[in-house]
């Protein structure tokens, strides 16, 4: 004969009260990403030559400053990707008005002057990750004590 055990009746299940999530990137993530390379567009079309030095400088500042925020914040993975079509956004912004060449060649021209910025500004989303990962191995190392004391 099997055994027949008696239970207890199940407790109703409660929902644990839990802390709202933190928003994931959002608004000011998004606008660290866009507008350093806006304004660096700006400057470089106020000064009538193509995209230069202002794209560059601000697709970097923007790459650092979104990484920064979205690894604090969460939503790294929107913000990983998006360097290089915001550069190439703000080439072709600054580009279009100065051209009168076939919009293929022009295209060809856009892709060729940002790739150098577009991967400077990768290179330094990956530098932010780096770090990221780096100082907490390093913190583990050491048993929680800083290494700068």
């Amino acid at each position: 004969m099997a055994e027949h055990r008696a239970t207890a009746p199940a407790a109703p299940r409660t929902r644990a009260s839990r802390a709202p999530a933190r928003p994931r990137g959002g608004v000011p993530t998004a606008a660290a990403l866009l507008l350093p390379p806006v304004l660096g567009a700006c400057a470089d079309a106020v000064r009538g030559a193509g995209p230069g030095w202002g794209v560059a400088a601000g697709a970097v500042a923007g790459a650092l400053w979104a990484t920064v925020l979205a690894t604090a914040r969460g939503g790294l993975g929107w913000v990983v990707p998006m360097p290089p079509l915001v550069v190439a956004a703000a080439t072709v912004a600054v580009s279009l008005p100065t051209d009168d060449g076939p919009l293929a060649t022009d295209a060809v021209r856009w892709a060729l002057d940002a790739f150098p910025v577009m991967a400077a500004a990768e290179g330094a989303v990956l530098a932010v990750l780096a770090v990221r990962v780096i100082r907490p191995a390093r913190t583990r190392r050491t048993g929680g004590k800083d290494l700068r004391d």
